[in-house]
């Protein structure tokens, strides 16, 4: 993907353009990071799983700024956020641990501070669990397969609107019904394979994750956030805010916007102004 993204960056000089600016929305802000860290600082040499590309050789062309718009904080953590932790045997859905199960009510919602840090360790735990399976495997000679992951829409912050507060509604981006949304047979990551795995999906291993690179880098960034989004949170924007490297940095939230803005033209209208200013204020002249 970030060779794709340098094919479009070098297409648009070669036309002329005098500025190019990265727009990353939803899962495209921590790869637009990804990309301006690696073009500013090349250090990956190989993909988690091996072969190339060598992004120490190629010479990504650098942008001129990035807008990170309704972003999560790289694939690894929002899976692992939403993964469902219950899952015992990753063969079997079914097979779950009462003590961390999000649909119990003993739980909640809302759900408590003790239940939350349990939770949220068996997450981790068993993304890393997962991670070991895969390179367990391809220790075994297996360069690639193809691997189901269940239980992918279980964040307690869907069904408790007091953790992580904002203008969202309960439940995803598929509706109301969580449960129903974690049992589906699509989903998040719901289809993986081994190296996309290690390159998108895991904690221990991806370069992706949004934070790290942020910190690497020096252009102009704008961050959009949209206080109504279902799957992205307040912390998850201020998170990323903090740790850009940039001296020239801009918050700015949009109050009820969706994660799409769908049905919402007004603040759509709203961010495409927002961002044309912002950058009007830094003589990028849209």
């Amino acid at each position: 993907m970030l060779l794709d993204l340098a094919a479009g960056v070098r297409h648009l000089r070669g036309l002329g353009f005098q500025h190019v600016v990265l727009v990353g929305n939803s899962g495209g802000g921590a790869l637009a990071a990804f990309y301006q860290a690696q073009a500013e600082h090349p250090t990956v040499k190989a993909p988690p799983a091996g072969g190339p590309p060598d992004l120490t050789a190629v010479r990504l062309p650098a942008v001129d700024a990035l807008v990170v718009l309704n972003a999560h904080r790289g694939r690894a953590h929002v899976l692992t956020a939403w993964l469902d932790p219950a899952i015992t045997d990753e063969s079997d859905p079914r097979a779950r641990d009462p003590d961390l199960d999000l649909f119990d009510p003993r739980w909640g919602p809302p759900y408590d501070a003790e239940f939350v840090e349990r939770y949220r360790a068996a997450q981790g735990a068993r993304n890393s669990r997962i991670t070991r399976w895969v390179q367990e495997r391809r220790a075994q000679g297996a360069r690639d397969e193809a691997f189901v992951v269940h239980g992918t829409a279980a964040d307690p912050r869907f069904l408790d609107l007091w953790l992580d507060p904002s203008d969202r509604a309960a439940g995803t981006y598929r509706g109301p019904d969580v449960r129903a949304a974690n049992a589906a047979a699509t989903g998040l990551a719901r289809w993986s394979t081994l190296s996309s795995w290690l390159s998108q999906w895991a904690l221990d291993t991806t370069n992706a994750a949004a934070e790290p690179n942020l910190a690497a880098c020096s252009v102009p960034a704008l961050f959009l956030q949209g206080t109504a989004d279902q799957g992205i949170f307040p912390s998850d924007t201020e998170a990323m805010f903090a740790a850009c490297g940039s001296g020239d940095r801009e918050l700015g939230w949009i109050p009820g916007g969706t994660h799409y803005f769908d049905g919402q033209p007004e603040l759509q209208a709203r961010v495409f102004d927002g961002i044309a200013e912002w950058l009007r204020r830094r003589k990028m002249e849209p």
